[in-house]
């Protein structure tokens, strides 16, 4: 683009925003809005006004509400120790005051009551704990029958031994090579 066309090109983007610029609104618009500025104030307070009161009143009513849970007595719990007893009541006051207690005593059984079905207590084995993890058990049959023969032929039960390994090793091995031949099938039928 040279000088000149950009020259003309602001001359005529400027001409058209002012004739844009200058549109005058219809006849009458004035009118209509400073009519519906006096009419509205009467709808536009009233409700602002309902919304600051209803506003307020929840305010006040959660300060209250939460004012009346912080003030709330907690519940007692009276503590014995597993050994001790309770001696019934001798009088009428002491009945008053084990009634006081029990109602809180019932409130913290119903907790323990719940929290027992939400967690249950796993189960543990009984007996004494040992030294030793996982813990010594008596000897089989079998196995008392295979330390005897070791015992009796320890070079015999050497060679078995041996023996039984390497053909644990060669059955691996075979498992290795069909999977691997049943996967290598696989791929190459995919590849077909």
């Amino acid at each position: 683009m040279t000088d000149e066309t950009r020259v003309e090109l602001d001359r005529v983007l400027d001409a058209a925003l002012a004739d844009y610029a200058a549109v005058e609104p219809r006849a009458g618009l004035e009118e209509r809005i400073l009519a519906n500025l006096r009419a509205e104030p009467m709808h536009v307070g009233g409700a602002r006004w309902k919304w600051g009161w209803a506003a307020a009143v929840a305010g006040v009513a959660l300060i209250v509400l939460t004012l009346s849970w912080l003030q709330r007595p907690t519940p007692t719990v009276a503590s014995h120790p597993s050994g001790a007893r309770q001696s019934p009541p001798q009088s009428g006051t002491e009945l008053s005051s084990r009634a006081a207690v029990e109602v809180p005593l019932r409130a913290h059984e119903r907790i323990r009551k719940t929290a027992a079905r939400r967690f249950p207590r796993t189960a543990v084995a009984g007996g004494p704990k040992l030294d030793v993890f996982p813990s010594p058990q008596p000897l089989t049959e079998q196995e008392k029958l295979l330390a005897g023969y070791v015992a009796e032929y320890p070079e015999h039960a050497v060679l078995l031994a041996r023996a039984q390994a390497e053909d644990l090793r060669r059955d691996e091995k075979e498992e290795m090579r069909e999977s691997g031949a049943v996967s290598g099938d696989n791929s190459q039928q995919l590849t077909k």
